[in-house]
C-alpha cells in the first residue's frame, strides 16, 4: 500500500525459469509492522504523496514501511524484466473486518487506470 508499481515485459531468462518476483517483498513480518510501525508515520508517507488512504492502526502490517523499496528490487530485476509502465497509486482504502482483511475499495491500475492512476510511460 502507498507504493508504485509497474507493468513489465518479461525478458525470458532462463535461469530464472523465465519468472520474475510478483512485488516488492515484506521488511517487516505483519506482527513485527503493527507493533513497531508509526501510524502518524505511516499516514504521513501517504499524504506526502498525495494518497487517499484509510489507514488506521490495525492495518500497519500493510504500510508502506512494511515492505522493501520497490525500486531497489527493480534494479534486482533488470536482466528479468525490463519495466514499461510505472503506476503511481493515488487512493488505496483497507476495511479489517473479523481479524483478517477484506478488501474494501482498491483503486488502481485494475480498475480505473486512465482516471485515477498516475501513468509514467517508460518506453
Amino acid at each position: 500500500m502507498g507504493t508504485k508499481s509497474f507493468i513489465v515485459e518479461g525478458l525470458g531468462n532462463s535461469d530464472s525459469f523465465e519468472s520474475c518476483l510478483h512485488g516488492s517483498g515484506r521488511r517487516l513480518s505483519r506482527g513485527m509492522a503493527r507493533e513497531t510501525l508509526s501510524l502518524e508515520d505511516e499516514c504521513r508517507k501517504m499524504d506526502e504523496k498525495g494518497i487517499i488512504h484509510g489507514m488506521r492502526r490495525d492495518g500497519l502490517d500493510e504500510a508502506p514501511g512494511a515492505y522493501k523499496d520497490i525500486d531497489i528490487v527493480m534494479q534486482f530485476e533488470s536482466d528479468l524484466v525490463k519495466p514499461i509502465v510505472e503506476l503511481l497509486p493515488m487512493a488505496k482504502l483497507i476495511q479489517v473486518w473479523r481479524g483478517g482483511y477484506i478488501l474494501n475499495k482498491w483503486i488502481g491500475w485494475v480498475s480505473l487506470i486512465g482516471i485515477l492512476i498516475k501513468r509514467q510511460n517508460l518506453k
